[in-house]
């Protein structure tokens, strides 16, 4: 294992912040860090050397000041400014500047205690591998947001392309935490994935006509459950009409309501491919 962070949490932007953050850096984290880098540092060319790594990864160019209030001004806008970036520019900072001054007092220990005191979901341990002497680890595992799209994209790979494919577009939208109509997209994504799945396997464009095949075939189970794809695909364009792009009604989508509905249909989606798959051994 290396001490690249993207590498080892490539989704953490699915993940969920609660208790525990896991997509920022927690406030005062960032404050903290500063003092125990200056505790670390020995002279004003170390501190320069530090200004100089950090500037490199946001990017600026190298600090061309030097004097140590120079340069402790220089850290602190820097760290700031590394901060506000994507969360795996800081982590990989933080995991190098501790590769290379683990012998200097209890850097790691106390780099962990900070993350505690704060409530950031990950650690730095000792690594497994030979590319990094650290790695991070989470200490609890995150929910995520997509983990019901991830698990059925991996259901429906070889039932459904259409499928597949519009589920990991719902699956970029929900990365896009910042965006409100994000949800919506997600949550249309989602939809578009569950009528291509049963048109295909009712043989019909039309999902009601699709729907109604599936019906009058008994393999699929009970009629309640077999229908409940067109269910909710009806009920979600009578409350958001505007999940679909150029309807210009205007409705309210919570992200806690979007993911009751990607739950309930990638429910339902799962439930169509193990059918499908039992019809295969069959």
């Amino acid at each position: 294992m290396n001490g690249n962070f993207k590498d080892t949490f490539s989704d953490y932007e699915s993940y969920v912040d609660g208790d525990l953050y896991y997509t920022k850096v927690p406030p005062g984290v960032v404050s903290a860090l500063k003092g125990l880098i200056l505790r670390v540092v020995e002279d004003e060319h170390s501190l320069k050397v530090v200004c100089n790594d950090v500037a490199s990864r946001i990017p600026y160019e190298p600090t061309k000041n030097w004097g140590w209030n120079f340069l402790l001004t220089d850290l602190d806008y820097l760290i700031d400014e590394l901060s506000r970036k994507r969360l795996p520019k800081l982590m990989d900072f933080i995991c190098d500047f501790a590769n290379k001054n683990y012998e200097k007092g209890n850097f790691l220990d106390d780099l962990n205690e900070i993350f505690e005191e704060y409530d950031f979901g990950y650690r730095l341990r000792l690594a497994r591998g030979l590319y990094s002497r650290y790695s991070w680890e989470l200490i609890q595992e995150p929910d995520q947001e997509d983990k019901a799209i991830s698990t059925t994209v991996e259901e429906v790979r070889d039932i459904c392309q259409q499928a597949k494919d519009h589920l990991e577009q719902a699956r970029n939208q929900l990365q896009k935490t910042d965006n409100l109509r994000a949800w919506k997209d997600a949550l249309r994504d989602c939809l578009s994935a569950m009528e291509a799945l049963v048109n295909q396997l009712g043989g019909d464009t039309d999902i009601n006509k699709s729907t109604r095949a599936l019906r009058s075939d008994g393999r699929w189970g009970h009629e309640l459950v077999v229908k409940d794809g067109l269910s909710i695909w009806n009920r979600m364009h009578d409350l958001y009409p505007d999940i679909r792009h150029g309807n210009h009604a205007i409705s309210s989508l919570s992200r806690e309501e979007a993911l009751y509905w990607i739950d309930r249909l990638m429910a339902f989606v799962c439930y169509m491919v193990r059918r499908k798959k039992l019809f295969k051994n069959e």
